[in-house]
């Protein structure tokens, strides 16, 4: 699951993200939480592999702390890969308790390759606008309101380009009562249409309220509880390569979920426990219930574990696709009984943790039930034929080896065992539920060379993809970063990307693959 600034950017088209129109004003960037593993209970259906949340600075923090002050940011670039790119911020302030900010950028990518070195005539362009306000009410009030507009073509090899455009609206009210106790009400409104010239488009509105209330019950226990609502209002306009039937579709989703952080021993040992419970269109009622255990064993060693169950819950695609786009619909259908795909994951870590050091290991093992399967027809149905089992584990070490060097590294592992249900006949064997690596290397180091030069490296080694039918060979990378900073608050970075090899495939099947290509660029930064 994927989230910018509490909005969830998922489409029930086919549970997934549209990823090449989910961009963000890097410089406004607070974190990016990563969470490993499943986070059903909070976050809810979807959240399966887990959650990447993308948090946007509060605009107070990124206006002058004086009041009487205004900032500009300007930057842009170009290089081998992108054409051109840019953008600009303005923030300030609303008085002595508001601040707000609004920006625009663009960009604009070349063609990536084909493995035979013609040209994938992919390329890409985005433009998009948007702006953010913060401010108190009151001492224990917080009002937010921001949003976002983007519009933008991708170049596809046959028919015209790709169509893509969007808006979005949050509003957040937070309430603080004490440090224990708060209260939080969204709302947002989201609005994507894609048009793909010779297959499909689609018009998707959706409209999200939460309410969630934290409070400590007593010494030992800090609740937090909530309730949601979504409503998709999905318009398909279908082609006779492919079709969604029905092509509008109303889609509710009402959810619910407590959960109780237990302190058992004091500064020890904690304990949560909660759970999800949602009713949506396709599969109705919806349960998630997680336990997690963490014990401080000293204050810089810390063991963990966990149990969750988690669901994908069915798309359009795996109940509404049919391919032709008419009838009789010969080469795939969707199936009307599919359910949703479940998993039971169990988890175990260690932490370490000092002044200029964190090493973490974390093991997994995962069982899967009714994942999807396309069974023989005539037509080919989806259903939920498949089961099976992923383990793994990660480690990852983080040193801050002197004030001006930092090393970040890390190794991870995945195995993953598919088999059908004794009664499926897949037409795909058990090969359909992704191509995954089994090993992973990351090197991540981040050098103050001078007063004011910064120097970052990045390497990565990934093992190859082995499916026969979309097979990757193993690939290594590295990406170089130089930037100057001068007093005038100019920035110069150089920047060279995927330096190892001249064009590599990451994904997809042989026939269909795009190769990634070397790449240089520049940039100038200018805030004031």
């Amino acid at each position: 699951m994927i989230l910018i600034d509490g909005r969830v950017v998922y489409t029930p088209l086919y549970s997934g993200v549209f990823w090449d129109v989910q961009n963000v004003f890097l410089e406004d960037v607070d974190r990016i939480e990563v969470i490993s593993g499943p986070g059903g209970t909070l976050w809810g259906s979807n959240a399966v592999n887990g959650i990447i949340n993308v948090i946007t600075k509060n605009s107070r923090d990124s206006a002058s702390q004086d009041i009487s002050s205004h900032g500009l940011l300007v930057y842009g670039g170009t290089g081998t890969k992108d054409r051109g790119f840019g953008g600009i911020r303005y923030h300030g302030w609303l008085g002595e308790q508001a601040a707000f900010r609004i920006y625009g950028m663009y960009f604009n990518k070349k063609n990536s390759m084909l493995p035979g070195g013609g040209d994938a005539a992919d390329t890409w362009n985005i433009r998009q606008v948007g702006f953010r306000m913060d401010g108190n009410t009151t001492e224990q009030d917080e009002l937010t309101l921001q949003g976002d507009l983007y519009t933008g073509k991708i170049g596809q090899p046959v028919n015209d380009d790709i169509a893509v455009q969007g808006n979005n609206i949050i509003g957040r009210w937070n309430r603080r009562f004490n440090e224990q106790s708060n209260i939080e009400l969204q709302f947002y409104g989201d609005r994507t249409y894609r048009k793909i010239p010779g297959t499909f488009g689609e018009n998707l509105a959706t409209y999200d309220l939460d309410f969630g209330y934290r409070f400590s019950l007593c010494e030992q226990h800090d609740l937090i509880w909530g309730v949601g609502l979504r409503y998709f209002d999905d318009r398909v306009e279908n082609t006779t390569v492919v079709a969604f039937l029905p092509p509008n579709l109303a889609i509710r989703l009402y959810t619910a979920f407590l959960q109780d952080d237990i302190t058992v021993i004091p500064n020890r040992l904690r304990l949560a426990l909660g759970s999800k419970f949602e009713h949506n269109d396709f599969s109705g009622f919806e349960y998630q219930p997680s336990a997690r255990v963490s014990w401080l064993v000293t204050n810089d060693n810390v063991i963990w574990g966990s149990i969750t169950r988690a669901v994908r819950t069915p798309s359009r695609i795996d109940r509404d696709f049919y391919v032709p786009g008419s009838p009789p619909y010969s080469f795939l259908a969707g199936g009307p009984n599919f359910t949703s795909e479940k998993l039971i994951a169990y988890e175990i870590g260690y932490r370490f943790s000092s002044e200029r050091t964190t090493f973490d290991i974390a093991t997994f093992y995962n069982s899967y039930n009714d994942l999807r399967s396309i069974e023989p027809g005539p037509p080919p149905v989806f259903d939920n034929g498949l089961e099976g089992v992923s383990y793994g584990g990660e480690v990852e070490l983080n040193v801050q080896a002197t004030d001006w060097w930092r090393v970040k590294t890390g190794y991870q592992y995945f195995e993953k065992e598919i088999n059908l249900k004794p009664w499926s006949k897949d037409v795909g064997k058990a090969q359909g539920q992704g191509n995954d690596a089994k090993h992973r290397i990351k090197l991540h180091a981040l050098l103050d060379l001078l007063k004011n030069l910064e120097f970052d490296l990045f390497i990565q080694a990934i093992s190859e993809l082995p499916y026969v039918n979309s097979s990757v060979p193993a690939y290594a990378s590295a990406d170089v970063r130089i930037a100057w900073r001068f007093p005038n608050g100019l920035t110069l970075s150089l920047v060279g990307q995927r330096l190892v090899a001249t064009q590599h495939p990451e994904f997809g099947a042989p026939a269909t693959q795009r190769e990634i290509q070397r790449g240089m660029y520049g940039s100038l930064q200018w805030g004031f």
